[in-house]
């Protein structure tokens, strides 16, 4: 995050003692009323390094040329009013500047943000506290510092450092923003959420914090509030693909399959390439019968992530509703491979051995599905149907009522039973086991049922 001019410009401060510049704690003046309150030949010079600093060149040159002119020998200005975008705050640029002036905050601090954008976090924190030594208790600097923290894992240092800042400036936006975010990683989505709405109350038109806070809504359901947030996000910043794919979710989520695909279509526009949207796309397109283009997105979304187990099964889903069985069994195995507690991949995958009579392997596929959880009650229901085409009918009732001991209301099981009651001649308990299916709802069973 670069500093922004208004909160550079109440925060920069020309030191006459040590004649260099010190950051001061942000105080809540106008520039107006800062320069009402201090006067120094150097204000162009603070304002024309600021700019400088925020890749405002025009603005910059012009501020710092104004002040070169009574003062053209001034090194650092001369520094600043010669860098061009590829020089600003490489390491040779930030030693030039503290050789001139030891004390430049700015240049540390600036200089910091230019490593921790690299990665550099124990290299960005150092400038930090350098800058600290300088201007100590710096508002600025400390944030900062936090947002290193934060970026280095070390959640509570960051919250310790944000939460001393807001006792002197309790008006600081960023603050909250980037607790909310402490808040968020420790899964306190109600206190990220609190903070969040501190920061947009100060800052309400920034985009981020109202994207933050749509996200939030968005994860605890309430989609008419999240709508609203994204909205905002993108009147304010209409670039942010990501803003129009939680919008096309949130359509997704309440059946307006169009209006979700137009989104989803805005956030490709802007070269959004996530395959969660093209899974998603996919999902719709298969609702809408359109088989062809459905598998054309989850195949996009595998260009993206190759080992994505979702989009395998859902692939085999349509394999095996459009018969091409060899296809169905790849896509099962592939999602198994990628997933191997993906119980339904089991299921499925052992229904169609036993649709081809391949009864081993139906068994071991329905036996793996229970390995990985044992209240699954369609695995002991079809293992059960297993040992029925096999013979074995002691194995198939005691699958049959354990499936039932899971799911009381299961209606296939009840009628599996009752089948082998019927194999065994137990016409009594058969018809009763029928009866218990049909009331369960499973017609099927239902015209089993002698009507008296």
């Amino acid at each position: 995050m670069w500093l922004t001019k208004t909160q550079l410009l109440k925060s920069v401060i020309f030191n006459q003692n040590q004649e260099t510049l010190a950051l001061l704690p942000l105080k809540e003046k106008t520039e107006k009323e800062l320069k009402k309150s201090f006067y120094h030949p150097e204000w162009l010079k603070i304002k024309g390094m600021i700019s400088i600093i925020e890749r405002n060149f025009s603005e910059g040159k012009n501020d710092l040329g104004k002040f070169l002119k009574n003062f053209p020998l001034d090194s650092e200005a001369n520094l600043f009013y010669y860098l061009d975008e590829d020089q600003l705050l490489t390491k040779n640029t930030f030693q030039k500047i503290i050789e001139i002036n030891p004390f430049s905050v700015i240049a540390y601090l600036n200089y910091g943000k230019n490593l921790e954008n690299k990665g550099s976090f124990e290299e960005a924190s150092e400038n930090y506290e350098r800058a600290l030594e300088i201007s100590e208790n710096n508002d600025l600097v400390n944030t900062y510092l936090a947002n290193v923290y934060l970026l280095q894992g070390y959640q509570q240092k960051a919250q310790i450092k944000l939460e001393e800042i807001l006792k002197t400036t309790p008006d600081f936006w960023l603050i909250y923003e980037k607790l909310a975010e402490i808040f968020r990683q420790k899964g306190d989505q109600e206190s990220a959420r609190e903070n969040f709405k501190k920061a947009l109350k100060i800052k309400p038109d920034s985009a981020s914090i109202n994207f933050n806070l749509g996200k939030i809504a968005y994860e605890q359901g309430v989609f008419n509030e999240a709508e609203k947030y994204f909205q905002e996000t993108i009147l304010r910043k209409p670039d942010l693909a990501e803003a129009f794919y939680y919008l096309g979710l949130i359509y997704q989520n309440q059946g307006n399959y169009e209006k979700a695909l137009k989104e989803y279509a805005q956030a490709l526009k802007l070269n959004y390439q996530n395959p969660d949207l093209y899974y998603n796309q996919a999902i719709i397109l298969n609702f809408q019968e359109k088989i062809s283009e459905s598998l054309a997105e989850y195949r996009k979304a595998l260009e993206i992530r190759p080992n994505f187990p979702d989009v395998y099964y859902n692939m085999a889903l349509i394999y095996k509703k459009k018969g091409e069985i060899a296809e169905a069994i790849s896509a099962y195995e592939k999602t198994i491979e990628l997933k191997p507690d993906f119980g339904e991949a089991y299921i499925n995958l052992g229904s169609i051995f036993f649709e081809m009579n391949k009864l081993a392997e139906a068994e071991r596929c329905y036996l793996e599905a229970i390995k990985i959880r044992g209240d699954y009650a369609k695995a002991y229901n079809n293992l059960g149907s297993v040992y029925f085409s096999q013979g074995e009918m002691e194995k198939a009732v005691i699958n049959f009522k354990k499936a039932l001991a899971i799911k009381p209301d299961y209606g296939s099981a009840f009628a599996n039973l009752g089948l082998v009651y019927y194999k065994q001649g137990k016409k009594k308990e058969a018809e009763a086991e029928m009866v218990k299916a049909c009331n369960s709802g499973y017609v099927p069973a239902c015209n089993l049922v002698d009507p008296k």
